[in-house]
């Protein structure tokens, strides 16, 4: 059982992912109380990309840009985040891929002889950012994209079952932020599209799925409907 304190601060957590429709801005406020709320010392959340579900964006705390600039050399040593890998001939699927939404600490990954020789661990301590004890999740947010947070410690002190409990009461909190700043991500990069492309010719377009269910419509739309329609004249569909 989680004490008041920790509940106020796991409410306030649950308060800020729901906060904004900005992913960048809502991980900003979340790792501010998440990682020294589970003794954590940098998260990184790795989100697939719509366009090419084969790459990933991430969003990380306190890591040196130059870790993650080298992940693709590192994704067939990963045995923390999302991607399936081939090595041996044989698909690998990565500890959190295969248990979606269960929180598992490093000694449910992989066992300490094998962190300590895995080609991650020493990339992080040449940065500068050593990974000595992990613990992550894989969020199902659905849309067809995945998502993943894990977080670590630069000093072997591995994360107990308070910190697991806790990340696990926040995982439903974290997966509806990720799927809702996604979503509006999606749909702005649509419209964004809609407006280049035929504002060069001052188009005016609603898209429509039969029978009458309105998708979307550009601004010129709206300033022409607004114009020839009266509100109440408009069927709300």
């Amino acid at each position: 059982v989680l004490g008041k304190r920790e509940q106020a601060i796991v409410q306030d957590l649950t308060d800020a992912l729901g906060a904004s429709l900005d992913l960048y801005a809502v991980l900003r406020d979340a790792y501010g109380l998440l990682l020294p709320l589970v003794g954590a010392d940098y998260g990184a959340l790795a989100t697939s990309r719509p366009e090419c579900p084969e790459e990933y964006e991430w969003i990380v705390q306190d890591l040196p840009p130059s870790f993650l600039g080298s992940y693709e050399e590192m994704a067939p040593h990963d045995f923390v985040h999302l991607r399936e890998h081939r090595a041996a001939h044989e698909v690998v699927r990565s500890s959190v891929l295969a248990k979606v939404n269960v929180v598992l600490r490093d000694s449910e990954m992989i066992d300490r002889r094998g962190l300590e020789r895995n080609m991650m661990y020493h990339r992080a301590r040449e940065v500068g950012a050593p990974l000595e004890q992990v613990m992550a999740v894989m969020l199902y947010a659905g849309g067809g994209f995945q998502s993943g947070l894990s977080l670590y410690r630069s000093r072997r002190r591995s994360f107990g079952e308070r910190e697991q409990r806790i990340l696990r009461r926040l995982t439903v909190p974290l997966a509806n932020a990720v799927r809702n700043c996604r979503r509006f991500a999606k749909a702005e990069r649509w419209s964004n599209v809609c407006e280049t492309l035929l504002g060069a010719n001052g188009g005016a377009v609603v898209l429509v799925r039969p029978p009458a269910r309105e998708l979307e419509r550009s601004v010129r739309a709206t300033v022409l409907l607004d114009t020839w329609f009266e509100s109440g004249d408009r069927k709300s569909v």
